[in-house]
């Protein structure tokens, strides 16, 4: 059963949460793969088999060995044996998203700019993106949009871990953007109306939405999905427990790596929020005065030590500036009069 109770604030701070959890998040249970029966779990099974298989670059792309090296040279080598796949990365990296002052040219040249980390996920977006073949026009920019929000989130996290100090980015990052891939393919169960309405509603409803019309969720589709792709049980479980915890309170996750959990479900939200046009500017990301159902525990574990100073860093010039840029690049009407 889930806790009832909200979390304690950290030591000496005021609490930044509700006194009491909001009805809606008191009243919903998230259903787990385990929860659904072996009948529910072959027809899923079924149905994400009908979904292609993507580049098999991806495997090599997600292994650990390949997370945990970081070399450059290795990662520009796997793209450019995929000339689409170079290609489209140039024309995104060349885009408003990044906004660089001068175009680049080659896939080493973007990895030195951008970093491997982002370049890695691009890589990643574009691979999956393949698998993923859209009816109507209104659902190619609904599968684009969500696709935003994981870039945006994935960039939000890099560039907050920094700020705290993590030497590790890599593994955060990408299952940053993981986290989106099971939207993204329950979409693809759901009619278009619901699927368009529950990414536009957030995470809590958007779940409820998909539970009540599915038996079923993103957390439980984007696992069996990464399964069926091959991807290390690793990086399924971590982005399981980033999502878990919409309904967690702190003190339940004994976890080691709990606040890089909070910092990628962080993320996540905010880049959601950014692609919907929720978020104007930096400043409208006020986390500590959040009502929203779903950042109720996320709370809790702001308290954390390793997260004390992230409102710090959020409300910091160089973040502000990031966080303008990926505004504009998916709501040029926001974008700052000088830009």
């Amino acid at each position: 059963a889930l806790e009832r109770q909200p979390p304690p604030p950290a030591k000496d701070e005021a609490p930044s949460a509700p006194l009491e959890m909001p009805p809606a998040l008191a009243d919903f249970m998230l259903i787990g793969e385990a929860d659904i029966s072996l009948e529910m779990q072959a027809q899923l099974q079924a149905s994400l088999n009908n979904i292609s298989l993507p580049h098999r670059s991806l495997r090599d792309l997600m292994s650990p060995e390949f997370l945990e090296s970081g070399a450059s040279k290795k990662l520009s080598e796997l793209i450019l044996r995929e000339p689409m796949l170079a290609a489209r990365l140039l024309a995104r990296v060349n885009s408003s998203f990044y906004g660089l002052q001068s175009a680049i040219v080659s896939v080493p040249h973007a990895i030195t700019f951008l970093g491997i980390s982002a370049v890695r996920n691009l890589s990643l977006r574009f691979m999956a993106e393949d698998s993923f073949k859209a009816e109507t026009p209104e659902m190619q920019a609904l599968f684009a949009n969500v696709w935003d929000a994981g870039m945006i989130a994935s960039e939000l996290c890099v560039l907050l871990a920094q700020k705290l100090g993590w030497k590790e980015t890599a593994t955060s990052s990408t299952q940053t953007v993981l986290s989106f891939l099971g939207c993204i393919a329950t979409m693809t169960l759901l009619a278009k109306e619901s699927a368009t309405r529950a990414w536009r509603s957030g995470l809590l409803v958007q779940t409820e939405i998909e539970q009540e019309e599915l038996g079923l969720n993103s957390m439980i589709v984007g696992g069996v999905l990464m399964r069926l792709w091959g991807l290390p049980q690793s990086i399924i479980d971590d982005v399981n427990a980033t999502q878990r915890i919409l309904v967690t309170p702190v003190q339940e996750i004994q976890r080691s790596d709990r606040a890089r959990l909070a910092l990628c479900y962080l993320s996540s939200r905010v880049g959601q929020r950014i692609a919907l046009g929720a978020i104007h500017e930096a400043r409208d990301i006020n986390l500590g005065a959040s009502t929203e159902a779903e950042d109720y525990h996320l709370h809790g574990y702001l308290g954390l030590p390793e997260l004390a100073r992230i409102h710090e860093h959020l409300a910091a010039p160089d973040i502000g500036l990031a966080i303008a840029r990926m505004i504009s690049s998916v709501n040029p009407a926001d974008a700052p009069a000088s830009a």
